[in-house]
C-alpha cells in the first residue's frame, strides 16, 4: 500500500514537470521567475473559439481587436492557462500579436472609446432608453424587460450632459437614438425629452437628429416619433423586419396587420425593408 502510494505521488510529480516542460521554460523546469499572470497578462476575454471542421484546429476571434487566428490544440491548452506561463514563454508573443492575451482592463478601454465615439467632434451621440419593459417576448432578445420608466431626474441628467457635451466639443449635430425595451411604451417621455433635446441643439447652432429602435406595433400617426418626424425638415422612418421569423408565431400574425396599417397613415417614411 505505501508503495502504490509513493508510486502515485512519484507520477503526480512526473506529471507536473511534463506540464511545466509545456508551461514554462521549456527545460522540464518549474518557473523560477514572474508567471505570465504575475506580469499582468491573461486571456482577453473577448475570444470566441470554434473548432474547424474536418480538422483538429480551432478558429478563434478576438472581438475587441477584430482578429481571427487558427491555433492548434496545444496552443489552446496553453491559452487556457496562459496566467501559468512563465513571462518569457515564447507563445505570448504569439498570443499577443493576435490580441488572444490583455494586460490591461478592456472593459475600462471600451468604456473610454465610447465616451470618446458620443462626442467625436462633428457629433454628439446618446442612445437613450425611457423603459426597459417590452410588450413582446422575442426568444433571440437579451434584455433582461424589467419594468419601469425613466425618472425626471434622470431626464434632467440627460438634457444636461448633452449641453455639456456639446459645449465641450463644439459639435454641430446633436444625435439621439431611441432604444429599450420598447420605446414606444413611454411616449411621453419621448416626446417630452425630444422638445428638450431639439431647443438644446438649436440654442448650440447644431443640427438635430434621431433613430429609434421598435417593434413597430404602437406606432401610429399620434406616435411622437412621428409627430417629431412631421416637424423636421426631412421627415424618415424606416422600420425593419428581417428578424420576424424568430419571434413567436402568434404574436407576429397579430402585429403584421396592426403595424402595417399604422405604416400607411403615418406621416412619410422609407420603406420597410424584409
Amino acid at each position: 500500500m505505501k508503495q502504490r502510494c509513493a508510486t502515485s505521488a512519484e507520477e503526480i510529480e512526473n506529471a507536473e514537470k511534463k506540464k511545466y516542460m509545456i508551461l514554462g521554460t521549456g527545460r522540464g523546469q518549474m518557473p523560477v521567475g514572474k508567471t505570465a499572470g504575475e506580469a499582468g497578462w491573461r486571456a482577453s476575454r473577448y475570444n470566441l473559439a470554434a473548432r474547424i471542421p474536418d480538422s483538429e484546429k480551432i478558429a478563434v476571434a478576438n472581438l475587441f481587436r477584430g482578429t481571427c487566428s487558427v491555433c492548434s490544440p496545444i496552443e489552446m491548452f496553453l491559452l487556457d492557462e496562459v496566467e501559468s506561463l512563465d513571462e518569457h514563454h515564447p507563445i505570448l508573443d504569439r498570443f499577443r500579436e493576435r490580441g488572444l492575451i490583455v494586460n490591461f482592463d478592456e472593459l475600462q478601454a471600451l468604456s473610454a472609446m465610447a465616451r470618446m465615439g458620443c462626442a467625436g467632434g462633428s457629433h454628439v451621440s446618446l442612445t437613450l432608453c425611457p423603459t426597459m419593459g417590452c410588450n413582446f417576448d422575442c426568444p433571440y432578445c437579451f434584455e433582461n424587460h424589467r419594468p419601469g420608466r425613466m425618472s425626471p431626474e434622470t431626464q434632467d441628467d440627460v438634457a444636461a450632459l448633452a449641453e455639456r457635451m456639446l459645449k465641450a466639443s463644439g459639435a454641430k449635430r446633436l444625435s439621439v437614438t431611441w432604444f429599450g425595451g420598447e420605446p414606444l411604451l413611454m411616449p411621453d417621455i419621448i416626446e417630452s425629452l425630444s422638445a428638450r433635446l431639439m431647443a438644446l441643439a438649436k440654442q448650440q447652432g447644431a443640427e438635430y437628429g434621431a433613430t429609434i429602435v421598435t417593434n413597430g406595433y404602437l406606432l401610429t400617426r399620434e406616435s411622437p416619433i412621428c409627430l417629431i418626424a412631421a416637424r423636421s425638415a426631412t421627415p424618415r422612418l424606416r422600420w425593419t423586419a428581417s428578424v420576424r421569423s424568430t419571434i413567436r408565431p402568434g404574436i407576429w400574425r397579430g402585429a403584421v396587420p396592426l403595424m402595417t396599417a399604422s405604416w400607411k397613415t403615418c406621416v412619410p417614411f422609407a420603406c420597410p425593408s424584409a
